[in-house]
């Protein structure tokens, strides 16, 4: 790995920091920071609001959302720069609420969110594209389905 332009030297001298060497000469005096997932991930609530026209019934009908941003696990396994992160409920109520924490929690940036209801195997209602700022601390969003 070329670490080029990350060495900073005779800066430490001891061992143990977040991110410092926990060796003697375990990365030859160079310190790197740690980036925390929580400083670049965030909680997100979304509520999606169903219109009335449209009967709950969850044994064979379901609430979708989507959040489409950039991927931040991109790898050799995981090499597309597009991240969806998806959950999906049976729809029993005309609000359903999700939760995208821990490691579904999207990054921050501008995002896309998109709620489906799917009716059936057949029949499914989109909400309008909804554009959010996911910004640092927890969240919450409505997004109405017609």
């Amino acid at each position: 790995m070329a670490d080029a332009g990350r060495d900073v030297v005779g800066l430490f001298t001891q061992s143990g920091f977040d991110g410092a060497p926990t060796t003697a000469g375990a990365y030859a005096g160079r310190f790197y920071s740690g980036i925390q997932t929580n400083e670049y991930r965030v909680p997100l609530t979304v509520t999606v609001n169903c219109a009335a026209t449209v009967l709950p019934l969850g044994t064979t009908n379901y609430v979708l959302v989507m959040i489409y941003g950039p991927n931040p696990n991109v790898s050799a396994v995981e090499n597309r720069p597009l991240r969806v992160w998806a959950q999906q409920s049976p729809y029993v109520s005309f609000n359903t609420t999700f939760s995208f924490d821990g490691v579904n929690s999207p990054t921050i940036g501008n995002r896309v969110i998109r709620a489906v209801v799917r009716l059936g195997t057949t029949t499914f209602i989109y909400s309008r594209v909804v554009y959010f700022p996911v910004r640092p601390g927890v969240q919450n969003i409505n997004i109405s389905v017609p």
